[in-house]
């Protein structure tokens, strides 16, 4: 069994950062994080804060980076893709050589306006 990991993208601030902890409660209440240095945020709004938590694969890609949704991947064939908990995409991210290129929020860019 493999640990939980996430990442979180702290949308007021425009940065991407580890959660060193994480405090799950009711299922209609956000999770909140709680990063180095103890700050509090949230994935709804806590202190002005809005953040986007997401989950580590369990993949490393061709350079043993770590594979987490909202990571954009290349295979050198395709055109760069967005990975998204999908179970058919997860299995064949397992076939292929990928590449972590960027995320969704820091490198936009990297995928086609039509995804």
């Amino acid at each position: 069994m493999r640990d939980l990991k996430f990442r979180a993208w702290e949308k007021t601030e425009g940065k991407m950062f580890k959660p060193v902890y994480l405090l799950l409660s009711k299922a209609n209440s956000p999770p909140v994080v709680f990063e180095n240095g103890g700050t509090i945020r949230n994935s709804g709004k806590l202190h002005g804060y809005s953040v986007e938590l997401m989950q580590y694969t369990g993949l490393k890609d061709k350079n043993s980076v770590e594979v987490y949704e909202g990571d954009i991947v290349t295979d050198g064939i395709n055109p760069p893709s967005a990975v998204t908990w999908d179970y058919t995409l997860l299995a064949r991210l397992t076939e292929i050589d990928i590449e972590v290129i960027g995320n969704i929020y820091e490198n936009r860019e990297l995928l086609d306006d039509s995804k």
